[in-house]
């Protein structure tokens, strides 16, 4: 089996997020990632990129030439990448704030039917307790006249036992 030469091998590049404020990015090569986080051969466990960084696999002789053509196309394919990222970020912020107004829109929706529900609930309870109000305001009338009836019988039975005796 023939021997690839390095420079026709793809390697991963690890591009860090840029600073904020900066539109430029850093750029290491797996090597220098793995140097970064201490990785060595033996412990290879920690070869990954840095959390939260962007991997793009480009050819090793991009990576190797210093020409300002690479170190460009990285950068416009790396801010290309951010911008896409930016993007959908944008879009996703766009898509949960309008899901937020729809909820707020049904929520207000829902509080509305309930509370003219509860409303009807409260006519439809105070029409009943209005008659059944008033039916107890004739029944202690009534029985306010009876009282009324019964003093005055009381009376006219006391003056009749004292006549009689």
């Amino acid at each position: 089996m023939e021997a690839v030469p390095d420079s026709d091998v793809s390697k991963d590049i690890a591009l860090t997020r840029p600073v904020e404020g900066s539109a430029s990015m850093e750029v290491m090569t797996g090597k220098e990632v793995r140097e970064c986080h201490g990785a060595s051969s033996d412990n290879p466990s920690l070869s990954g990129p840095p959390k939260g960084s962007l991997v793009v696999k480009v050819p090793a002789a991009m990576v190797a030439g210093n020409s300002p053509t690479s170190r460009e196309m990285l950068n416009e394919q790396a801010q290309m990448l951010i911008d896409e990222v930016n993007a959908k970020r944008k879009r996703d912020t766009s898509v949960l704030g309008d899901f937020k107004k729809a909820m707020e829109i049904q929520t207000t929706n829902a509080y509305n039917m309930v509370e003219q529900n509860v409303f009807r609930l409260y006519e439809q309870n105070g029409k009943q307790l209005q008659d059944k109000l008033q039916e107890l305001f004739a029944t202690l009338d009534r029985i306010a006249k009876l009282e009324l009836e019964l003093d005055q019988f009381k009376v006219a039975l006391g003056a009749l036992y004292t006549e009689m005796h």
